[in-house]
């Protein structure tokens, strides 16, 4: 006859609570299908990418996250189950910051750079406005454009500029009004 094997169904009611200074109370209900074996893999997301940072030891349902700095963004936290036989899909999401936690938020020309906590300078010929919560939110400088934040920017034609930083298409470029 066939082998069934019941994978555990993804960790549910993920909570995010505030504790002390920079500590993240997080908690959730046991997986379905799961038993004495069974871990939980915490990932967090700053923006825009999940990471792992933290596996339980067997049947714990809760963990505590201490967040490096006070200078902490609001942190969204998803668990998924892990067993020998394999693993779960991933917990809805739950977020929360700190109490002791001060939202950052980045200058103008900087960007937010997920897990160091800090602001980072825009790559050369580009700025961003004030709370850019990753590099995608670092433009072009005016007089040019780029489709990606991945691509060089490419100057507009002769006698012509953007009205801003930022633009994605040449069609931006508009012709300067002293001409």
């Amino acid at each position: 006859g066939a082998l069934w094997v019941q994978f555990p169904s993804p960790p549910n009611n993920v909570t995010v609570g505030t504790g002390e200074s920079q500590v993240l109370s997080l908690r959730w209900n046991a997986s379905v299908y799961g038993n004495t074996d069974i871990t939980y893999v915490v990932e967090s997301s700053y923006f825009p990418d999940f990471v792992v940072i933290l596996q339980t030891t067997a049947g714990l349902t809760q963990a505590s996250l201490e967040l490096p700095s006070s200078f902490c963004p609001k942190t969204f936290i998803r668990v998924r189950a892990v067993t020998s036989l394999g693993e779960s899909g991933y917990s809805q999401v739950a977020s929360g910051i700190p109490s002791n936690c001060t939202n950052i938020t980045c200058p103008a020309a900087t960007y937010y750079l997920p897990l160091t906590f800090n602001c980072s300078d825009c790559p050369t010929g580009r700025n961003s406005d004030a709370g850019a919560g990753s590099v995608n939110g670092c433009g072009c400088e005016v007089g040019s454009y780029a489709a990606t934040v991945d691509a060089a920017c490419t100057p507009c034609p002769a006698n012509s500029t953007t009205v801003a930083f930022g633009a994605v298409v040449i069609e931006a470029c508009e012709c300067e009004a002293s001409l």
